[in-house]
């Protein structure tokens, strides 16, 4: 177990790797999971200015996760990515390639923000079959609503492979210009039945801009 950790040059995990505090890949790093989970338990850290961008490789048997990120051009390679519930500073030019089609790609677990939180030129190469390109879950009851914008992505449209979650008051909205899944009226009328409470109901929104 490491406290902050940088890692340069080409590193094979040969024991699970954890961090009690951020993870940084320098430009041009590449990290092969070798089928061990890797576990951030601060930010996963990335600031490419020049040279080649950092490499995770995994597949479905390595468990990735990171508190939270301040990622700016990352390559994921057969890795599923979670980020669970912390600090959300930036997550730009990332590309997801190698997933198998029954896999969850991103994950993202947050209690909320008090700010949309955009993501740009975030790439999915792999079209899923059972799985998805994005779950989010907002994990708090009270409080900022958690808003993901997927700005400059590819493909233009994934409505079809994304999801939300968070105590059955999640919905996913359309607004101009944006993209997503319309809830059926089966959804409306349990999320009207739920949100009879005594304070504003939870919404968790993804927009996902048509130049996505």
């Amino acid at each position: 177990m490491f406290s902050n950790l940088e890692i340069q040059g080409r590193i094979t995990l040969t024991a699970p790797l954890t961090t009690t505090g951020s993870l940084t890949l320098t430009a041009g790093a590449r990290l092969e999971l070798n089928g061990q989970p890797l576990i951030v338990g601060g930010q996963l850290i990335t600031a490419v200015t020049e040279g080649a961008l950092p490499v995770i490789v995994g597949d479905a048997n390595s468990p990735f996760l990171a508190s939270g990120v301040n990622v700016n051009g990352l390559v994921v390679n057969g890795a599923p990515v979670t980020i669970n519930g912390g600090a959300l500073t930036r997550f730009d030019n990332v590309s997801f390639s190698g997933l198998a089609p029954d896999a969850v790609q991103l994950t993202i677990n947050n209690p909320g923000l008090v700010t949309h939180f955009p993501m740009n030129g975030i790439s999915f190469s792999t079209l899923p079959t059972t799985g998805l390109f994005v779950q989010a879950s907002d994990t708090l009851g009270a409080g900022p609503l958690l808003i993901l914008d997927v700005l400059g992505a590819v493909p233009a449209d994934g409505s079809a492979f994304t999801a939300t979650s968070g105590g059955g008051q999640v919905s996913l909205t359309i607004t101009g210009g944006t993209w997503g899944r319309v809830w059926s009226p089966a959804d409306l009328s349990t999320a009207c039945a739920i949100c009879q409470w005594p304070r504003t109901p939870r919404t968790t929104q993804l927009d996902f801009p048509l130049s996505w």
